[in-house]
């Protein structure tokens, strides 16, 4: 467990960790390897698409994403690009959270 939040502690903030480590420690091995495979988004990864205008389409908001693709042909299309470069990470380490959370109650489902 403590490799899994060392390795991916830039994906989150400081206050999500937390939380996530106290879940994670009530968890058993069986859904801890399942909440592992969890799929998340680095960040920095983020950023770099966010130049291109792509970074919606892997934070799964799709509808953005093509009406940010469009309204790129006008001027507040890359007035969007800019603030969306500097809103990426935050983002991000949300739609990670998001993530893990849902794995984690879908497991308490179980």
């Amino acid at each position: 467990m403590s490799f899994f939040i060392g390795t991916y502690a830039d994906y989150f903030y400081p206050q999500d960790l937390i939380s996530i480590k106290e879940k994670l420690e009530k968890m058993d091995d069986e859904h801890f390897y399942i909440v592992q495979n969890t799929e998340l988004r680095n960040p920095s990864v983020i950023i770099i698409l966010a130049v291109f205008g792509l970074e919606r389409f892997f934070l799964k908001d799709i509808g953005l994403g093509f009406l940010k693709i469009i309204s790129m042909f006008f001027l507040i299309g890359l007035i969007w690009v800019i603030i969306d470069i500097f809103s990426a990470t935050d983002r991000a380490k949300k739609y990670n959270f998001k993530q893990i959370n849902k794995t984690m109650a879908l497991l308490q489902l179980l």
